[in-house]
């Protein structure tokens, strides 16, 4: 079912978004005849060109054709026809961005603006000039070589989503030892070959990911001033050294920790405090040593656990049957030793569904319905955690367990995987992170 035509006798509309109807087809030329419209939302499903009559909408303040498979070239002239135009969105398309040079006595000050997967080579030099934008997307683009100077001046004291992810960007024309955006909340810098360490984001920020880089050294302390962060992805860089201990300080607020596939090294600080709303934890292919920290137990809304590929040499951690909600556990290639514990202790959660012990030092089964008594491990695991669930979080993060259980076999409760069976892929399955950035963009922005 496409738009219906009979819509455009509605002349005096001011608002259409139909985006969350998916409506397919083109879209349609008769939208010329909305002269005051002031909205224009048409994300998901539509394709073909953008038709030139959108730019004869006089009055528009925002226009939204996110997501969808639209084809063809743009320039920035046929935007600056709208002349209250505040916000456009033309990411994820097969679009064509010509960003042309406009000079700044007929430029619009925009607020948000997004440019994914527009073919851009180069930051738009019209950016330069922009100092009220609040959203930037220009991600999924081959903007290639340093983020120039000037972009650190441009709406310094209004941006709030900044997305540069999966460019082919190497580092920072301009050496800052902090990101210079006070309100900043989302920064996304993942996927481009960034060699320097970034500067230090701001306070302010819930959200901060810069997997699948080149990044090496440590992680600053001055990270410890972030008390909101609530989403922070090193993964698949080359950081090393110690953790922070303040990792604890952000229980009441870190939900997804990602370290996955650096050199980090020292025993593992505590992660969880009382409250802690973390959700995934993923430590995997690092140097980490020493014992798991019981104060994990702490840790009352983790799904997914990943210590794999390090050097921790500890007993079988039954304490961690606690978890009630715990869905992913992985131990394998690490130095627990020992008997692996009773499974009515250890399979407690009636959650979990992957456990993944292989290439440790374990020794045998014991408890029911092994013949072998359970004796106290030590050292003893610590008392049972008084936290209360926090029921009312605004944040969820959805799960395709379909996909996780695939080839695990039909009916399979808990899935022990006992060989490599679990990759990386699978693993990462879990991080959804589009999803994580608009949910978050949508509660923080709008």
């Amino acid at each position: 079912m496409e738009i219906s035509s009979s819509l455009a006798n509605l002349t005096q509309l001011n608002y259409l978004r139909p985006s969350t109807c998916q409506l397919p087809g083109q879209i349609p030329s008769w939208l010329a005849n909305l002269t005051q419209l002031i909205e224009l939302h048409l994300s998901h499903n539509k394709q073909g060109q953008i038709p030139i009559s959108i730019f004869e909408l006089k009055k528009l303040e925002s226009l939204n054709l996110y997501s969808n498979n639209l084809t063809g070239t743009v320039s920035l002239h046929m935007f600056m026809k709208l002349k209250y135009l505040t916000s456009f969105f033309l990411s994820l398309n097969d679009i064509s961005f010509l960003p042309e040079p406009i000079t700044n006595a007929t430029l619009n000050r925009f607020v948000a603006i997004g440019l994914g997967s527009c073919k851009l080579s180069n930051f738009p030099d019209f950016l330069r000039n922009q100092d009220h934008l609040q959203v930037l997307d220009l991600s999924h683009n081959n903007i290639h070589g340093q983020i120039p100077k000037w972009a650190w001046n441009t709406s310094k004291e209004t941006l709030m989503y900044v997305n540069f992810s999966h460019n082919l960007l190497t580092g920072f024309d301009h050496h800052l030892f902090n990101f210079p955006w006070p309100r900043l909340k989302i920064l996304d810098l993942r996927s481009n070959k960034l060699h320097a360490l970034p500067p230090v984001p701001p306070p302010s920020t819930l959200v901060y990911l810069v997997a699948d880089n080149k990044l090496q050294g440590e992680i600053s302390p001055l990270i410890c001033n972030l008390s909101s962060l609530y989403f922070f992805d090193l993964s698949n860089n080359k950081f090393g050294g110690m953790l922070p201990p303040c990792f604890s300080n952000f229980s009441n607020s870190l939900t997804i920790l990602n370290l996955w596939g650096n050199t980090f090294d020292g025993i593992i600080p505590q992660l969880c405090g009382e409250g802690s709303t973390m959700k995934m934890i993923d430590l995997s292919q690092n140097q980490f040593e020493g014992v798991l920290p019981r104060l994990l137990s702490n840790c009352r809304m983790l799904e997914f656990l990943n210590i794999g590929s390090n050097n921790l040499n500890d007993v079988f951690p039954s304490w961690l049957g606690t978890l009630p909600k715990l869905r992913v556990l992985i131990l394998r290639h690490n130095g627990f030793y020992g008997v692996v514990g009773s499974p009515t202790t250890m399979f407690a959660s009636p959650n979990l569904r992957i456990l993944d012990l292989s290439t440790n030092k374990f020794t045998g089964l014991c408890g029911n319905p092994s013949p072998k008594r359970c004796e106290n491990p030590k050292p003893s695991p610590l008392p049972t955690s008084s936290i209360e669930e926090d029921q009312d979080s605004w944040f969820n993060i959805e799960f395709d367990w379909k996909t996780i259980l695939m080839g695990y076999g039909s009916g399979l409760v808990i899935g022990v995987v006992v060989g490599n069976l679990v990759t990386k892929k699978k693993q990462r399955w879990f991080l959804r992170t589009r999803k994580v950035q608009h949910k978050m963009c949508k509660r923080q922005l709008c």
